[in-house]
């Protein structure tokens, strides 16, 4: 099973932020998006169970690599930066195009089965990247996971998700884009 798992270097919430011009200049301590930590710590596990590897993918500037060191850290057996000042400022649909090029370009090698990502990044807090992915990607989505299996045999993920005080129990088969939320684990 090879999943990748999409990670964000995002400001760490602590650190300043501060204008030089009319442009925001975020913290310089920046920092793995939380929730992708659990994206990780899910493929891990994943490939735990089954077999395979972790693919760490993300789009920034080159210091946004420190996030996939930590990726590498977390259980991702490798990590693949895309990086072009033409990328920067990015909105969500350029950005979904950008990292559905690299993940097809990763599946040449092999069969991407699973794409797994935060349920959204600390920095905007919006949520569409995963929707917009797969949507680019024509693959099933399930978002806001908080449960979550996969059965290789049968080519399926079967997630477990809250909506509005309603639990859900989707099926999907894979290859898929699942966003999972901070109750799915604990990262390590």
């Amino acid at each position: 099973m090879r999943i990748a798992v999409l990670a964000k270097q995002v400001p760490d919430t602590s650190s300043g932020r501060r204008f030089e011009g009319s442009r925001l200049v975020r913290g310089e301590d920046d920092v793995l998006n939380e929730f992708d930590e659990n994206a990780v710590e899910a493929a891990a596990e994943l490939v735990a169970a089954h077999g395979g590897e972790v693919l760490a993918v993300s789009m920034g500037p080159e210091d946004a690599s420190d996030a996939l060191v930590r990726c590498l850290a977390l259980g991702a057996d490798s990590a693949y930066l895309l990086s072009d000042p033409l990328l920067e400022n990015a909105d969500v649909t350029v950005t979904a195009r950008a990292l559905a090029a690299l993940i097809s370009l990763l599946a040449e090698e092999e069969a991407i089965d699973l794409v797994l990502c935060g349920m959204a990044a600390s920095d905007a807090m919006t949520s569409m990247l995963p929707a917009a992915l797969a949507a680019v990607m024509n693959v099933p989505l399930v978002s806001q996971v908080r449960e979550l299996t996969v059965d290789p045999d049968s080519g399926h993920v079967q997630a477990l998700r809250s909506v509005d005080g309603v639990d859900e129990t989707l099926r999907a088969p894979l290859p898929a884009v699942v966003s999972v939320t901070d109750q799915l684990n604990e990262p390590r």
